[in-house]
């Protein structure tokens, strides 16, 4: 008996069988142009879990879900352009040695302010510090020195890059923060889309290390 079963599942399990098993979807791959992008795509085109960089794109770029976007940021510019003009601004001021490592601040009317930091988005890689001037507007009444950091961008700079960057801007804001009002105890990190992850690093770093 025991000789028996063991030809049975060699037999079962032998290379003619499962040729002949598999035979039919091995033709249909063979003769499918279709199914054979579509197993290429699945093996080698993903590069997420499940994405490719199309599906991906469509989960981070939210500009593609926001058909009115060019009226949002057409009314961003005109309020950024206002607050320019309404309120006194330094610009480009150097927190590194790169060239994009640079922010603006907004001080406050009020020594020793509390300080809101702010991250602009563009998926990493577009837009600026003075795009989001607005953002100044909308705290200028509650006495905040507002900070809009520029950093480098991918694709010319890797993520790491932009994370250190951010950094050094919070450690700028730290030594520097008292020639614009701004008190370096009190300091609240903000940012939008990219930024807002950006701003997250910033909350992972371990600053006695930094």
């Amino acid at each position: 008996k025991g000789q028996k079963r063991a030809k049975k599942r060699f037999h079962f399990f032998s290379p003619v069988f499962l040729l002949l098993k598999f035979l039919p979807v091995l033709r249909l791959v063979e003769t499918s142009k279709t199914l054979q992008h579509a197993a290429f795509t699945l093996l080698f085109m993903r590069i997420y879990k499940q994405y490719d960089k199309d599906a991906l794109d469509r989960q981070y770029n939210n500009l593609l879900n926001s058909p009115d976007q060019k009226v949002h940021l057409e009314r961003w510019e005109i309020l950024s352009r206002e607050a320019e003009k309404k309120y006194a601004v330094s610009k480009n001021i150097p927190y590194g040695e790169l060239p994009d490592e640079k922010l603006d601040i907004f001080p406050s009317q009020h020594p020793g302010s509390k300080t809101l930091s702010f991250i602009h988005g563009g998926y990493w890689y577009k837009h600026a510090a003075s795009d989001f001037y607005l953002v100044a507007e909308a705290f200028r009444s509650y006495g905040l020195t507002t900070v809009l950091i520029d950093y480098p961008l991918r694709p010319a700079f890797p993520m790491d890059q932009l994370v250190v960057s951010c950094r050094r801007a919070i450690h700028w804001l730290q030594q520097n923060l008292a020639k614009y009002n701004g008190n370096p105890e009190q300091v609240y990190v903000s940012g939008h889309s990219a930024g807002a992850h950006l701003a997250a690093m910033m909350m992972a770093t371990d600053w006695p290390q930094f």
